[in-house]
Order: structure tokens, then sequence, then C-alpha cells
């Protein structure tokens, strides 16, 4: 089969799009189908995409030549913020299936599947449209395969160990502002903060507890997620993941188009609150936060539910859909 699965990301676009679309090339692959990532981003994205089969092009500023490389593809997988309506219409044209991943009703797409794994999806107004069949809410969640399989959650009587990770969009040194909030209350704990990039501003505000990431590996992510009583986040597909390995968390709105799905972590009790990146008072209520959290009963109960409301199935239940589909109508 020949498949191609479209998307972008980069270090100011976010890495969302690319960490959902590397779960799903990972399901094909799991399921013994090759099938590529053609990814318009900057250099940022290369480590990420390491030991796949990708292309590197600004896909949608380049229409003739995308359009040339999918002619007569079997399935295209369309997961963007950008690409124009009527690119959308040329590539379902031009392939057997065409899918777009949605998280926001963007537009009106074409015939094909439209996907949105975020929880509560399937509570979304989607127009009801006879030739478009849909595939919502977190049944469908896009997780990367180190996040497929992770054990039942033990959690530590103390917090000892808190991992920061604000995305890409780390605005104005959030993950350091944040570090200087918490030190003075939790001295002797591990803080791990997790960038994308290799600038380390702000290094007074480390200690001896203090260490950078950059560019992780989903396995590596996972590892350290696992380690950490306790995280502090942006509201993005990382929330996912930290649901999946039960790691209770403080959220942070840090882009508009996170709103709807951490409102329903809220909704669901798998957050206390959701704080937005603005907010002139953030370093004091993520304090109050993690003084909530600091209960191991509470962080217990939120950690149990969080593993049962995310199975990291999802990106599986999405193929085996997508390839029954494709053969029942072959």
């Amino acid at each position: 089969m020949k498949i191609f699965i479209l998307t972008e990301g980069g270090k100011n676009k976010g890495m969302g799009h690319i960490s959902r679309c590397l779960s799903l090339y990972q399901a094909f692959e799991s399921k013994g189908y090759s099938s590529q990532l053609i990814v318009s981003g900057d250099s940022s994205i290369l480590m990420t995409l390491q030991g796949t089969d990708y292309l590197r092009l600004e896909w949608i500023n380049k229409p003739s030549e995308i359009l040339s490389i999918v002619n007569k593809a079997d399935i295209i997988i369309i997961d963007s913020y950008y690409c124009p309506l009527d690119l959308y219409h040329k590539f379902a044209n031009r392939c057997k299936k065409a899918i777009y991943i949605d998280d926001n009703i963007r537009i009106e797409y074409p015939e094909g599947i439209v996907i949105n794994g975020v929880m509560c999806g399937e509570k979304l107004n989607y127009p009801k449209t006879k030739n478009i069949t849909y595939l919502l809410g977190q049944d469908y969640a896009f997780l990367r395969k180190d996040f497929w399989d992770v054990p039942i959650r033990k959690i530590n009587k103390e917090i000892n160990s808190i991992m920061i990770m604000v995305g890409s969009n780390d605005i104005n040194g959030l993950s350091f502002r944040i570090l200087k909030s918490i030190i003075a209350k939790f001295p002797k704990a591990e803080k791990t903060i997790v960038l994308y990039n290799g600038e380390t501003p702000y290094l007074e505000y480390f200690n001896d507890n203090s260490t950078v990431y950059f560019d992780l590996t989903s396995s590596e992510m996972k590892a350290i997620m696992i380690k950490s009583d306790i995280a502090i986040s942006a509201a993005g597909q990382t929330t996912y993941e930290l649901c999946r390995v039960g790691t209770p968390f403080v959220a942070i709105n840090t882009a508009d188009n996170q709103s709807y799905s951490i409102n329903c972590f809220k909704n669901n009790g798998l957050i206390r609150q959701v704080i937005q990146n603005n907010d002139s008072e953030l370093e004091t209520k993520i304090l109050l936060e993690l003084d909530k959290l600091s209960d191991y009963h509470l962080r217990k109960a939120i950690s149990q539910k969080m593993q049962k409301s995310i199975t990291g199935k999802g990106p599986l239940t999405v193929i085996e859909y997508l390839l029954q589909n494709f053969h029942k109508n072959s």
C-alpha cells in the first residue's frame, strides 16, 4: 500500500502534530505496513523524526510538488492547521481514502474520515455529513508507541521529583519562572526541565537538584514521567502521555487550541484547575496546586483515574479501522 502522512511542526508551531502523526506511523508499522511522513518544519523536528521514513517539505506552499508525490496513493492522512480547503479536495481526488485529523471543526472537509482523539471529542458539534465518517474521543487518542504499554503507577508518599515541561511555546522563559517559584517550597526534590531547544537562560535559578533535558525521545520522556511524582505541563499532547503513565500534573494553558481538551480533563476529575500562561498570579496558583497535590491519597486517586481514562491503544484502534475500511471498500 502507498500511505502518506502529512503534517507540520517545529520550534514556532509546536510538536503536537508531529507526535500524533508519528503514533500513526508506528501503528501502521506494527501492522506490517510502510508509510511516509511528510513534514513542514524547521530543523528542530529532526530528532523527533529520527529512524522514520520522512520527507521535510513545505508542502502547503508547494502544492504541485506534493500532489505529484502523493498521486494515486491508497491512504493520505493530513494533520494541519494551515492547509487550505482546495488542497484538501485535491488530496481527496488523488487517493483511495483520505483522512483528516481535526481538533476544532476547522473546515468542511471533502469525503473521507475525520479523526479527533481529544477527550470529549465526541461532544463537539461536528456537522452530520453523508460522506464523512467521524472517529471522535479519547478512544482514539494519539499516543506514541512507547506509551502503548505502561505499568500501573506506583504513588510515593512524598513528592521527591517534579517535572516541568511547557512545550515549544515557552513564553518568556516560563519554565524557569516556574522553577524559581518551586525551589523554596521543594528544596530537596529533584526538578527536571524538558525543553525543545539548546538554550539555557536563567541559570541563576538552578541548584544541585535541577536538571535540563533537550529534545528527548519518547522513550526518554516516558522514563522521566514515570520517575516524576508530579508534573507541571503545558496543556497539549503531553497531557495524554502523562495520563497514560499516571503522573498527576498541574496544567498550564499555553495556546488557544488547548482549551477544549484540557477543560475536559478538569471536568472529568483528571486535574484540579487550568492555569493560563498569562495569569498574573501564575506562580502563586501553581504553588497552591502543588500544595493540594502533596496529599498522597489525592494523587493516588487522580493517578488511578488518569490511567483508566487513556488506554494507550488509540493509534492501533485508528489504524485497524482504517485498514478494515480500506479493504472493505477496495
